[in-house]
C-alpha cells in the first residue's frame, strides 16, 4: 500500500530544491568527489564551515544519494524516486511493529490484547503510510533525508525497547539503538528526538508498572498477621492479644518504589530485594544518560 500510494512519482523528474542537492551538488553528481571531504559539507555540498553554509549536516544521507548514483550508474530520476518510495515502504513496516510492540505492553493483561494491538497497529500504519504529510518527503527526492532518519528512527527506538526488555540481560543492551540513533541524526538533525522519545517511553512503562500495581489494590501479596496488644473486637489469641488485621502490601507508586516485600528475611530475599532495587537504579541511569547526550549534542 505504502509503494503503491506514491507509484506515479516513478516517471517524475527532478524538481525544486533536488536540482541543488543532487544536480548541483559535486559529493553526489562528481564520481571523482572525496568520501572524506563529503563529512566536511553541508547537505548543499558547501563547506560547513564557510559563514553562507546552511550548516545542514546529513552525511548520511548525501552517502544513500551517491549510492543511487553508483547504481543508476548516472542522475537518473527514475533510480531516485524508487529508493525513496522504497524507504518509505520499510519505514511504514518498522512503524508497524513498533506500534504493535506499544499496543502489546499498553494492555498486557487484556483478554485478546495481542489481537487488539495487531489491530490498532494496522490501522495506525494506514494512516502513517497514506497520510498526505509525507508527500513531499516521498515525492521530492530530497525528501530522502527525512525518509532515513524516519526508518533509522523507528529502528532505534525497537531496538532499544527489544534490549531493555530482553532475557536474559545483553552485557551491553543498548549499543546497537546508540549507533542507529546516531545514524538517524546523521540522516537529518531532527533524528535526535529519539532520544527524547525513549525518555518518554521510559516514563510511560514507569506510569504502566504503577497501574498494574495499584490494579492489584486489596489483591497484592499479604504480609504477616498483624498482633496489637490493644482490645479489639473479635477472636484473642494466647495471653489475651488480639490478633489484628492481616496486613498488605503498599500499592501505587509506593509499591514500586520500595523493597518487594516478599525479599524480606533470609539471605537469598536480601539477595532478590537488592536486584529488584537495581532494576530501578538501571532505569535511572538509563533515562539520565538518554538526557546527558542529547543535551551534549
Amino acid at each position: 500500500i505504502a509503494l503503491g500510494a506514491y507509484i506515479n512519482t516513478l516517471h517524475a523528474d527532478f524538481s525544486f530544491d533536488d536540482g541543488l542537492a543532487i544536480k548541483n551538488n559535486k559529493d553526489v553528481s562528481d564520481p571523482d568527489a572525496s568520501y572524506y571531504d563529503m563529512f566536511y559539507h553541508d547537505y548543499w555540498g558547501q563547506n560547513i564551515s564557510k559563514p553562507d553554509s546552511h550548516k545542514s549536516y546529513r552525511p548520511l544521507t548525501i552517502l544513500s544519494f551517491r549510492f543511487t548514483r553508483i547504481l543508476e550508474q548516472g542522475l537518473n530520476p527514475l533510480g531516485f524516486h524508487l529508493h525513496n518510495n522504497l524507504l518509505h515502504a520499510s519505514t511504514t513496516i518498522l512503524f508497524y511493529q513498533l506500534a504493535k510492540n506499544l499496543f502489546t505492553r499498553a494492555y498486557p493483561n487484556k483478554v485478546g490484547g495481542r489481537a487488539h494491538a495487531t489491530v490498532r497497529a494496522v490501522l495506525a500504519s494506514l494512516l502513517f503510510a497514506l497520510h498526505p504529510v509525507h508527500v513531499e518527503a516521498v515525492a521530492g527526492v530530497v525528501g530522502r533525508a527525512e525518509l532515513l532518519a524516519a526508518t533509522l528512527f523507528c529502528a532505534t527506538a525497537l531496538s532499544y525497547i527489544s534490549a531493555i526488555h530482553a532475557t536474559p540481560r545483553k552485557v551491553l543492551p543498548i549499543l546497537p539503538a546508540a549507533l542507529l540513533g546516531i545514524a538517524s541524526t546523521l540522516s537529518k538533525e531532527t533524528g535526535i528526538t529519539v532520544l527524547g522519545s525513549l525518555v518518554l517511553y521510559e516514563l510511560l512503562d514507569i506510569a504502566l508498572l504503577v497501574a498494574e500495581e495499584e490494579q492489584e489494590g486489596d489483591t497484592g501479596p499479604i504480609l504477616e498477621p498483624e498482633e496489637s496488644k490493644s482490645t479489639h473486637k473479635g477472636a484473642t489469641g494466647a495471653g489475651g492479644r488480639c490478633v489484628g488485621a492481616r496486613r498488605r502490601a503498599p500499592s501505587g507508586a509506593a509499591r514500586l518504589f520500595a523493597p518487594h516485600p516478599g525479599f524480606v528475611g533470609s539471605r537469598m530475599g536480601l539477595w532478590r530485594n537488592g536486584v529488584w532495587q537495581s532494576e530501578k537504579a538501571t532505569r535511572s541511569m538509563r533515562i539520565l544518560l538518554l538526557v546527558l547526550v542529547a543535551v551534549a549534542y
